[in-house]
This record gives C-alpha cells, sequence and structure tokens, in this order.
C-alpha cells in the first residue's frame, strides 16, 4: 500500500506497520528467528552480549 498522504496513514500507523524498528516488533523478530533460524539467531545474541560486556567495562 503506497502513503499519499491519506486519512489514517500517521506516523503511529507507519510504526505499527513495521516501517519503523520498534522493541516490540524487535522482541517478535528475535522471538522468530529463535525458531526458524536459530544458527542467525545464535550469533546475533553472541554479539549482542559482546557489545553489553564492552559497555559495562566501561562503566
Amino acid at each position: 500500500m503506497e502513503d499519499k498522504g491519506a486519512i489514517g496513514r500517521s506516523t503511529a500507523t507507519k510504526i505499527r506497520d513495521g516501517k519503523i524498528v520498534t522493541p516490540n516488533s524487535y522482541f517478535k523478530l528475535m522471538k522468530w528467528m529463535e525458531k526458524e533460524k536459530p544458527e542467525v539467531y545464535k550469533e546475533a545474541m553472541e554479539h549482542i552480549l559482546k557489545e553489553l560486556g564492552k559497555l559495562k567495562m566501561e562503566e
């Protein structure tokens, strides 16, 4: 559906449509990935934990 400024196509709608990644849609993506692409999920989680570890060291 093309956005031509129609009524109802507000920023909030675009966020709900997933055009902007929100914490909720990110969570759903990670849950899907955990089931459907476990190898990618494992790699992503390792990367996230490694980056969090770096942040803790900087504190």
